[in-house]
């Protein structure tokens, strides 16, 4: 097949069965032709497990309107920085355009590498969850991977400069799964040869003109299609169907607290994090907000049509979802406080606030108004372990507090309290604690209403950084993760707060220096008291 351009013409050879087998051999998940021979099915998910690619955000700032254009002006150039560095390695490496969030979010370019010639060489730099990406990602940093992504990054940026007089700037790199990616890949470089993979080249398509633009004549062609393959029965969502909880699960994951119970009535959710992830799927229960991340195999397909009764049985199931998956599993410290769910530590030390705050007002001659809200605080606090194995004692608080009309009542009832669970009347007098600098500004934030909750946020981060210490990427993940248990229910899901942009932020602004090699953190200010 030949491609015409202004510049001349581009032969699109078939790929033999050659560079099929190598493609086959090198590709972690596996790669093989149809049964019709039409296609090469490339894998890029095998039951729980997917490919991962090494993420290269960009910093440069792009409006919304010129986002689709922007893209595609990036599209067209990465066959020709692909094809440069395709002669640097035997295997396989797989390259695209992304961008997350409806055109005015995230954007960059994704490589998934398949460097080695083995299939089991580049598997074992594969994580096979969340929890060793940073350890991949650092092998990958390690060896000629990283020189190899490096090279490709420098080409483009060269073509970028010199071919559209744009020059772009990228952030932290980071390694995701495939799932969560989404991207436009037309090309891949296969055993130092530049191969088209799309099914029906488009002659329209800028990347042929710019490829004779830069005298390539003949790129191979091999047809290829994303492919899942799974043995496991369980991995093989259908996200039209309906899903029904079968076990009890608490889940604590940097922080962040999820509680499911038996017979939760939901669908599968493909954009919520993806299966590589953790081995799990997002399960969004109908009526409830919150989606949940659960093990396939505890998961059944309904059977039938979902109902208005499938929604209210839900929402009966959400609000009591602590107790019952605590009667199943036992004890787990857990309880909810405005529908989140927090440790019954951490109750006890509101109630502990409140407690002092109503007995300091109450021993000295306060507004009947300001008593009266004071209680109301603390009774409140006690509302919410009235389900834990305290019950008894905060029901006998609760009974105290709802008889107490004086300033004297009030100060007994305190008295109890303080008693009863154990707790110091006056606050531990402790040191200063050094502060991180105010900072700012922040150039990659443009939405004003999201700009002060955001700086916020890094700063109470910040503040819980100590100066007498490095911290290890994990280490820096689970203390933002729990600030971000503090964030709107609303932004949960927006990619600004997803964990490694917080973290980027941090850096960005000032508040962390980071080590690449040994990927530590920081604070990057001297102590301040």
């Amino acid at each position: 097949m030949k491609i015409d351009t202004d510049g001349g013409c581009v032969e699109l050879v078939r790929a033999d069965d050659e560079l099929v087998g190598v493609l086959a051999e090198c590709w972690p998940l596996g790669a093989r032709k149809t049964s019709d021979g039409k296609f090469c099915r490339l894998m890029m998910q095998a039951d729980a497990r997917e490919m991962w690619g090494v993420i290269l955000p960009s910093a440069m700032p792009v409006e919304k309107d010129f986002m689709p254009k922007f893209l595609q002006l990036k599209r067209m150039l990465l066959p020709a920085a692909l094809n440069i560095v395709a002669q640097m390695f035997g295997g396989a490496m797989l390259a695209g355009v992304f961008c997350r969030g409806n055109n005015a979010g995230e954007h960059g370019l994704v490589v998934f590498p398949a460097l080695r010639t083995s299939w089991r060489d580049n598997l074992k730099i594969q994580p096979q969850s969340a929890a060793g990406r940073h350890d991949a990602f650092a092998t990958i940093e390690q060896h000629s991977e990283w020189k190899i992504i490096m090279e490709f990054l420098h080409v483009f940026n060269e073509l970028m400069t010199r071919l559209l007089r744009l020059k772009e700037f990228y952030d932290f790199p980071s390694f995701l799964p495939a799932g969560m990616i989404r991207c436009e890949h037309d090309f891949m470089a296969i055993n130092g040869r530049l191969v088209y993979i799309g099914v029906e080249p488009d002659s329209r398509d800028q990347c042929w003109q710019m490829l004779t633009d830069i005298k390539i004549r003949q790129v191979l062609h091999l047809p290829v299609k994303m492919s899942v393959g799974c043995k496991d029965e369980a991995y093989k969502i259908n996200y039209e169907d309906f899903y029904v909880t079968t076990t009890a699960s608490i889940n604590s994951d940097r922080g962040h607290t999820q509680v499911c119970v038996p017979e939760l009535i939901g669908s599968i959710v493909s954009d919520r994090f993806s299966i590589g992830w953790d081995g799990c799927v997002a399960l969004q229960p109908v009526g409830i907000s919150q989606s949940l991340r659960i093990d396939p195999h505890h998961l059944r397909r309904l059977d039938r049509q979902v109902t208005s009764a499938d929604k209210a049985g839900n929402i009966d199931l959400w609000k009591r979802r602590a107790v019952l998956a605590q009667k199943e599993l036992g004890w787990q410290g857990l309880i909810l406080v405005n529908d989140q769910p927090v440790q019954y530590d951490e109750a006890i030390e509101e109630i502990e606030k409140a407690t002092r705050s109503l007995n300091h007002e109450a021993k000295k001659p306060a507004a009947p108004a300001m008593l009266k809200g004071l209680k109301k605080v603390l009774r409140r606090t006690l509302v919410t372990i009235l389900e834990s194995p305290a019950a008894e004692n905060a029901g006998q608080a609760i009974a105290m507090l709802d008889k107490a009309d004086t300033a004297e009542e009030l100060r007994a009832a305190a008295d109890f309290i303080f008693q009863a669970f154990n707790l110091e009347p006056y606050p531990v007098k402790a040191g200063k604690t050094p502060f991180p600098p105010a900072g700012g500004p922040i150039n990659f934030i443009n939405d004003t209403s999201l700009r002060r909750p955001k700086l916020l946020l890094l700063y109470q981060i910040a503040c819980r950084i100590s100066h007498e210490r490095r911290y290890s990427r994990t280490e820096i993940e689970a203390i933002v993760s729990d600030e971000l248990n503090s964030v709107d229910a609303c932004r949960r899901n927006d990619f600004r707060f997803h964990t490694d942009v917080v973290i980027r932020n941090l850096v960005d602004i000032g508040y962390l220096d980071r080590d690449p090699h040994k990927n530590e953190y920081w604070l990057a200010v001297s102590r301040t008291v």
